[in-house]
């Protein structure tokens, strides 16, 4: 017998100013790769064939919203930039239409995150795990890395 796919929405958080670089360009459209940075996180939630895929944006919208436009997200415009928080807060009525769906919340500054990466992590959310394993207790997981880097 066949499990039935749970649906799969995609936020990627695309609305930040990056100020940290110091550049009149948004971090998320340098160029990584030949592509905007922001182009392969797109495509790595696309990967995954989610029902929906929204952008959250803000900071340089229609730059954004241009260099995108091959991913064919959703949008949803953060216009004031007062943090990550704030920017899921701005989707607020996408997510709450969402009913059972899996949310899933990237940011859109990750241009090396893979597509096996992401499966992993939504896994306990297929039906299966869900039902059986889990029974609703899983709320929330949080993805996140530590990098051995000398400055």
């Amino acid at each position: 017998m066949a499990t039935k796919r749970r649906q799969l929405t995609v936020l990627v958080l695309a609305a930040g100013k990056g100020k940290r670089l110091r550049s009149k360009t948004i971090k998320l459209l340098h160029s990584v790769a030949g592509r905007p940075m922001v182009a392969h996180v797109l495509d790595v939630a696309r990967s995954l064939q989610p029902t929906r895929l929204i952008a959250v944006i803000g900071h340089q919208a229609d730059q954004v919203r241009e260099a995108v436009t091959d991913a064919s997200p959703e949008f949803v415009v953060q216009r004031d930039q007062l943090g990550t928080g704030h920017a899921v807060l701005q989707a607020s009525r996408e997510i709450r239409a969402l009913g059972d769906a899996t949310l899933l919340i990237l940011n859109g500054d990750l241009p090396t995150l893979q597509p096996a990466t992401l499966s992993k992590l939504i896994a306990p959310f297929t039906p299966f795990f869900a039902e059986t394993m889990y029974q609703n207790l899983v709320k929330a997981y949080l993805l996140s890395y530590l990098m051995d880097m000398e400055l």
